[in-house]
């Protein structure tokens, strides 16, 4: 159950990945930026356990950390998956930055669009066009009407459900 619940966080995590690797130019990433600041409530260029639980539970919640032990255990393990090297259990920007980057390199739309959005009748359409982060922009203009024409998702509730995920 505990497995579940943090696969449950990390493929929740995914579109936020993806959305700031397709917002990447190196060092200075405003989109990477907002979310880490987001995250550093107290702003003192680290997210520590106790900011990661709240975002966890404040941000994503849901049935699976609803509880604060379970948030708790959702940060503790964001933690230990993204801290370098360094002394102490916190995460900077270039931490996540680099785990960022790192995660993302294996990443798959249509493996998102299939298992993370529950669609899998559209990821085909996604492989078969190859479509990455980089397509994102392309893909909410004029209300996903890319998504219809293109890539054959023609009901208007899972074209809303598509942008705004992807604008997530």
């Amino acid at each position: 159950m505990k497995h579940m619940k943090l696969s449950s966080f990390l493929v929740l995590l995914v579109p936020i990945f993806i959305f700031l690797a397709s917002n990447a130019s190196c060092n200075s990433n405003p989109a990477l930026n907002a979310f880490f600041s987001e995250l550093d409530k107290n702003h003192d260029g680290s997210i520590d356990a106790n900011e990661a639980s709240k975002f966890i539970g404040g941000s994503i919640g849901g049935q699976e950390f609803d509880e604060p032990q379970e948030a708790a255990e959702a940060a503790a393990s964001f933690l230990t998956s993204i801290d370098g090297g360094d002394a102490g259990n916190t995460v900077s920007v270039d931490e996540l930055d680099i785990h960022l980057h790192n995660v993302l390199s294996g990443v798959r739309v249509w493996e998102w669009i299939r298992h993370g959005l529950g669609l899998p009748q559209y990821s085909e359409a996604f492989r078969r066009h190859s479509i990455t982060p980089l397509d994102f922009p392309v893909l909410v203009q004029h209300n996903g009407r890319v998504l219809e024409e293109e890539l054959g998702v023609a009901s208007p509730f899972h074209r809303a459900k598509l942008v705004r995920a992807i604008r997530l």
